[in-house]
């Protein structure tokens, strides 16, 4: 038996705890997709409970520690095997792309550690998308790729720069704790 998603946001609305939302999914009648819709509107916490949160906080420390991780490898690459190969200007695009991949990686281990107490939803998402465009086309063109990458290269500074303002408004809207 299943309703209209109207009436999961309106049973959601009209019930500011979760003992209606908890005795629809047991019962069955209410699919998963809904379930989330339903959750949101409610003013629940995105994450069902707080080992959901925990495993997402810990993933996103574990990928930003192999961003850092490949940026210390792809730096050390690039002063001891690349300064005979590439020129000056080649060289600082690489230095830039690999400390734009380090604060990058660093914020992510910074967002997953805040991410278990602020609703960091996108922030991570968008930082991590952020350092693969921006960092891996500064890179392909140090590389001499083709200067169409430059184009792109702006792209990946907005995400970077969006995923650090939502950090930065999570942090303002956050209750301090009492």
């Amino acid at each position: 038996m299943t309703f209209p998603l109207a009436w999961y946001r309106t049973v959601a609305a009209r019930h500011h705890d979760d003992n209606t939302l908890s005795t629809l999914k047991i019962a069955g009648v209410m699919p998963r997709y809904v379930q989330d819709v339903a959750t949101l509107a409610n003013g629940s916490p995105y994450f069902e409970n707080e080992a959901s949160r925990q495993t997402s906080s810990m993933r996103w420390v574990g990928v930003g520690a192999v961003v850092v991780a490949l940026g210390i490898a792809l730096g050390a690459f690039g002063a001891h095997e690349l300064k005979e190969t590439l020129t000056a200007n080649a060289l600082a695009q690489w230095h830039t792309a690999q400390t734009y991949q380090m604060w990058g990686g660093l914020g992510l281990v910074f967002c997953g550690i805040l991410s278990s107490k602020l609703d960091l939803r996108w922030a991570p998402a968008l930082m991590l998308t952020g350092v693969i465009v921006f960092a891996g086309t500064v890179y392909g063109l140090a590389l001499g790729g083709p200067r169409r990458l430059g184009a792109i290269t702006p792209i990946g500074g907005v995400l970077l720069i969006t995923s650090w303002a939502l950090v930065a408004w999570h942090a303002f809207r956050a209750e301090p704790n009492a």
